[in-house]
């Protein structure tokens, strides 16, 4: 969905991003991440006014989105955008969890980056279609 030259410059980007240093986190599994955009609380539940803005290179990634041939992504414009490292020899790894559809909303986008990954999605576990991408 990216090529190896946007891949590059994006790892780059979040990698040089003075203003906004990787940070580590155990929630949903051992990483460390990056926000931007409205700030999320999902243990509280409340979302605040967004610290940073979202990060340039999304908007292009986006406008592709859209052009995908999915209605549903048609106009999506995020107000979210998380950048979560996981490396396998920190011991970092991503828990099965379920996203907070009314605070989420009704879609989320997943751009894996630096190597391979395999996500299965769920509706909830055991009650649905399950989905490997």
């Amino acid at each position: 969905f990216v090529s190896e030259e946007e891949e590059a410059s994006i790892v780059r980007f979040l990698d040089e991003d003075r203003n906004n240093s990787w940070k580590q986190s155990t929630f949903n599994g051992l990483s460390e991440g990056k926000r931007y955009g409205v700030l999320t609380d999902l243990r509280k539940r409340t979302t605040a006014q967004p610290k940073l803005p979202m990060p340039p290179w999304l908007e292009g990634v986006t406008t592709r989105m859209g052009k995908v041939g999915l209605q549903v992504l048609s106009n999506f414009r995020p107000n979210e955008c998380n950048a979560i490292s996981y490396r396998r020899a920190a011991g970092h790894e991503l828990l099965p969890h379920v996203d907070d559809r009314r605070m989420s909303g009704d879609i989320i986008c997943n751009l894996s980056l630096c190597g391979d990954c395999k996500m299965t999605y769920e509706r909830e576990k055991g009650h649905g279609r399950r989905v490997d991408v």
